[in-house]
């Protein structure tokens, strides 16, 4: 059976796991880069994957964008709102204290 099919390493991933770190060489590790740049070659995706993938990404974008400008719109709204209370709170305080002074003059 293929060692790649039946999931073993090769003899040359074993040893270099198996030996002590202090114990691999330089040429052990280039032989294990070259098995490694033999047994996995490069991949071009296909047509349909990389329109796929464009379309995916616009699209984070475009809800990215909508959720930031909601919530530039909800903390504009929510700022105004808070001026508002604070406004009415205040003359609502003036007039109170107003009445006030007047009671307490008469």
């Amino acid at each position: 059976m293929d060692r790649e099919k039946s999931g073993t390493r090769s003899p040359c991933v074993r040893d270099v796991l198996q030996r002590g770190e202090d114990e691999i060489t330089s040429a052990s590790l280039r032989e294990l880069s070259e098995r490694l740049q033999q047994a996995m070659r490069p991949v071009e995706p296909s047509a349909v994957f990389v329109r796929s993938l464009g379309r995916e990404l616009v699209e984070a974008s475009r809800r990215q964008r909508e959720t930031a400008r909601r919530l530039r719109r909800n903390l504009l709204i929510g700022a105004a709102a808070l001026g508002s209370v604070a406004s009415v709170a205040g003359v609502a305080f003036l007039l109170l204290r107003r009445r006030a002074l007047k009671a307490s003059e008469a």
